[in-house]
């Protein structure tokens, strides 16, 4: 089931010939980047070659200018859709786009460096204001023009073209310097007072109980790594988790009030959420099963369970393995329609506490599982998800250290146990 949300629109080429461009809702700079080469150096041969039923498709659909191809096999990002397009105008080599290429094509692949420049403040305007998207891209394309013009300067901040649309009247064209900076500056104070509500959140909800914490042991970084939990419709709230000021967190999840979730971890610990993903599909369509929704697990292929991107039988969630952390969510500005998990927050931070602790084992088959005896197999949902840890090679390596004398305690027991809380997760109770 197809959730993406198209942002559509018809555009005048050099040659005066009509298509029509679309890509996912609420384009990134990337995206509105693409349009804005095509604009200005396709052609009626170039659209007819590659317009599907006279649209051309940006960065999804499958096609050539399609940069998530890749994903589904695993494979990392190294092209943005902005670069696709350019190679196929055979623009890739012009002096005039070579910079711009690069700013944008980083900030896509490896994310924002300067919450000051116009791709960051892009991402910020959508999503503080996601019902006014033409008038942001729009914006966006006002700062693309200066900059065809500017394109020896790799400075891409708001305050630097502000200062060169006003010395060049044909970089600025109709727009006014002093309002596009106004509404940029805006964007830009409006992030920090959304981070500061997400701060002052937390306060309250911890307070209130509300915020969920489970700690596990991370072997690769040698460290106690905290995951958070929270509900909030607040956008800065991952930040605010993540951050020293808040609760410092390595992994948060996030459910909003309609219901859409969201994982992510901090980048400097360079978590991987495979198993992750692998469980939390598997708990998603247990909870199902027994609210009626299905009649039985779907999808009990470990490699299926893993896979990135969205999979039809299990359409609530979508891994992002193309960006480093991983994410993984259920719904966003790209996919509103998405439907919501049927997790509750302690049902999916506990989820995603079985897949990072890699000591942890079934409640029910814990004693057997850690000395190297499966007893449950698929009546386990922990080896239904098919996790590292209840592999035969792991099993079998458990079983051969008790036989030479014990294992070393587990991280979960290491710790003293971390998953205490008011509820128990479904996760943990489950069992398929």
């Amino acid at each position: 089931m197809d959730t993406l949300k198209l942002f559509e629109i018809e555009v005048m080429l050099k040659d005066r010939s009509e298509v029509v461009l679309a890509c996912h809702n609420a384009p990134h700079a990337d995206d509105a980047f693409s349009m804005e080469e095509i604009i200005v150096e396709g052609t009626k041969e170039f659209a007819d070659q590659y317009a599907v039923n006279g649209v051309i498709p940006l960065g999804h659909g499958g096609g050539p200018f399609d940069d998530h191809v890749g994903m589904k096999q695993g494979l990392p990002k190294e092209k943005s859709c902005s670069v696709l397009v350019a190679e196929a105008l055979g623009i890739d080599k012009n002096p005039r786009w070579m910079k711009m290429l690069k700013y944008i094509n980083r900030n896509d692949v490896g994310g924002s460096v300067d919450q000051t420049d116009v791709a960051s403040l892009l991402k910020q305007m959508h999503r503080q204001r996601p019902d006014h998207q033409i008038a942001h891209v729009n914006w966006f394309l006002a700062a693309i023009h200066a900059k065809w013009y500017d394109y020896r300067n790799g400075n891409f901040t708001i305050k630097h073209i502000a200062e060169y649309m006003k010395e060049n009247r044909t970089a600025r064209g109709e727009t006014d310097p002093d309002k596009w900076l106004r509404k940029g500056e805006r964007a830009r104070k409006l992030n920090r007072d959304y981070f500061l509500r997400a701060l002052q959140e937390i306060k309250v909800k911890q307070a209130m109980g509300e915020v969920v914490v489970r700690k596990f042991y991370h072997d690769p970084s040698g460290q106690i790594v905290s995951i958070v939990g929270i509900e909030s419709d607040n956008y800065r709230m991952n930040a605010a988790l993540r951050s020293d000021l808040g609760m410092g967190a390595g992994v948060t999840v996030i459910i909003s009030s309609d219901g859409q979730g969201y994982v992510g971890s901090n980048k400097r610990l360079g978590i991987k959420l495979n198993e992750v993903m692998a469980i939390v599909r598997m708990t998603e369509q247990a909870k199902q099963v027994s609210l009626g929704m299905i009649d039985h697990v779907v999808v009990t292929d470990w490699d299926k369970l893993r896979e990135p991107g969205t999979i039809d039988q299990i359409p609530a969630w979508h891994f992002d393995t193309l960006m480093n952390p991983h994410m993984i969510y259920n719904g966003n500005l790209s996919s509103p329609d998405t439907p919501p998990t049927s997790l509750n927050l302690y049902q999916l931070v506990e989820a995603v506490l079985i897949g990072l602790d890699q000591g942890m084992f079934h409640p029910q088959h814990k004693f057997f599982c850690s000395r190297g005896h499966c007893e449950a197999g698929k009546r386990c949902l922990f080896y239904a998800a098919g996790l590292d840890r209840c592999r035969p090679e792991a099993v079998a390596s458990r079983k051969g250290k008790q036989r030479s004398g014990g294992s070393r305690p587990n991280n979960h027991e290491r710790n003293g146990g971390h998953r205490s809380g008011r509820k128990k997760g479904a996760a943990a109770q489950a069992s398929a």
